[in-house]
């Protein structure tokens, strides 16, 4: 069982409820819920129960809604109509390789008493509210549908409007040709007229950054036409579009995107839907990964925002240790996270720049140490080992450091300064090993 709550509110009008989903194994899943509503001095509340079965074989889907006295909801402040009553069901079985067939019916009841049948408008510019009565309906349907290879699917409705004794039947064809591009044709007859529309599109990227396009044109009954370019980036979502309905022509340009506070800083991103998290390293450009994608770098505060992750569920953040700098070193490469809804989390993967380089220690003739000498740096307990070309690998240098190392059971000395190679690991030398004690 899942329980749930909802709240909405805005000009005057307060509104929420409750509800809960249970299932049956075997039997499909069944949801309750009832909401109140309170604007101006009239309230009213509204009933939803609906049953859902799904399996291999059917699908079926049944539910009822009941509104009563004065029910209201924020898009009823628009004049969307919201119906006294209203019923609607489905049924669906898959024909194997042949498709799948199914009937559908929706049947909306208004309530002529009711003070406001179907919503509302100009309560505010007007100071006074004038009601929209919505419109009983009955409509039943047919439907069947088939794809054909990967690419390409046929759908053919027949449906029926039982007020006005109306038939109508629409078709269309699909094309999907990958990497998010489609285009379809389809015609829609009924007593009134034809409408026939065609459509080409490249849906905007969901994940990283990308440009789509759409065109839509529609002939007959309804003449219409549409044009829309979007392009997603790293900091928010841009849609630019013109369309003409009849004679009526509107264009249209819209920035979505999101501003989160958080860790110290301001992060701009693409509009958030569930949960995110700001990555933290400390260093600068470190690849961040979510659920072993790719996601991209963090800025110079060593922070990286995440707006995808998955609510209730356990999300894995990692950096990529194998795109680390060579001069970089990380306690923890991966972490598991399981956020609530719409909240952020802050993962802490810390990297630190460690002082480390190649010497290449050399004789007081200028040979270079023989290969396999041992090394220790003065004040640590660790050794390390002289390769080929008297080279040794040190960690953990200072800006003066002394090693000593033991030839032909004596001991040399050499002392060199550090200097730092950003991203990398200096070779420093050719320093000499004398003899003598150096302090």
């Amino acid at each position: 069982m899942t329980l749930e709550t909802h709240a909405e509110g805005g000009f005057g009008l307060t509104n929420g409820g409750v509800g809960s989903v249970w299932g049956v194994p075997g039997f499909g899943q069944t949801s309750l819920s009832y909401s109140q509503s309170e604007f101006r001095g009239f309230r009213g509340g509204q009933l939803n129960v609906e049953h859902q079965y799904i399996s291999d074989s059917v699908s079926l889907s049944m539910a009822h809604q009941e509104t009563f006295e004065d029910y209201l909801d924020l898009a009823s402040l628009s004049g969307a109509p919201i119906p006294a009553r209203s019923r609607r069901a489905s049924l669906s079985v898959p024909l194997r390789n042949w498709g799948t067939v199914g009937v559908g019916y929706l049947a909306l009841d208004a309530d002529p008493d009711a003070r406001f049948s179907g919503g509302i408008v100009n309560c505010e510019g007007l100071g006074r509210c004038l009601p929209v009565r919505g419109a009983s309906a009955r409509f039943n349907n047919l439907f069947y549908s088939v794809q054909f290879a990967r690419q390409l699917s046929f759908q053919l409705t027949v449906f029926n409007d039982l007020l006005r004794s109306e038939t109508g039947v629409s078709a269309g064809l699909y094309w999907y040709f990958g990497r998010g591009m489609n285009a379809s044709v389809s015609a829609r007859h009924q007593a009134r007229g034809e409408t026939y529309t065609a459509t080409v599109q490249k849906n905007v990227p969901v994940e990283g950054t990308g440009a789509g396009w759409s065109m839509i044109a529609a002939d007959g009954l309804q003449e219409y036409r549409q044009a829309e370019l979007g392009y997603r980036g790293r900091y928010g979502t841009a849609t630019a579009g013109w369309n003409r309905f009849g004679e009526s022509r509107q264009s249209n340009m819209q920035l979505r995107g999101a501003v989160v506070a958080m860790a110290g800083g301001l992060h701009l991103s693409n509009p958030i839907h569930d949960s995110f998290a700001v990555v933290e390293t400390g260093v600068e450009g470190i690849k961040v990964l979510h659920e072993n994608r790719p996601q991209g770098y963090t800025n110079r505060r060593g922070q990286y925002f995440l707006p995808n992750l998955s609510s209730f569920d356990v999300n894995r953040i990692a950096i990529d240790p194998t795109d680390l700098p060579a001069d970089a070193q990380a306690e923890s490469t991966e972490i598991s996270v399981l956020p609530i809804d719409r909240a952020g989390v802050l993962v802490r993967l810390p990297v630190t720049r460690k002082k480390a380089a190649q010497i290449k220690l050399v004789s007081h003739t200028g040979k270079p140490l023989p290969l396999g000498t041992r090394v220790s740096l003065v004040g640590q307990t660790e050794t390390a080992v002289v390769g080929y070309g008297g080279l040794v690998y040190l960690e953990n240098l200072t800006d003066i450091n002394v090693v000593r190392a033991r030839v032909d059971n004596k001991t040399c000395a050499a002392k060199f300064s550090y200097q730092n190679l950003k991203g990398g690991i200096p070779l420093l030398g050719p320093v000499k090993c004398k003899w003598a004690s150096v302090r």
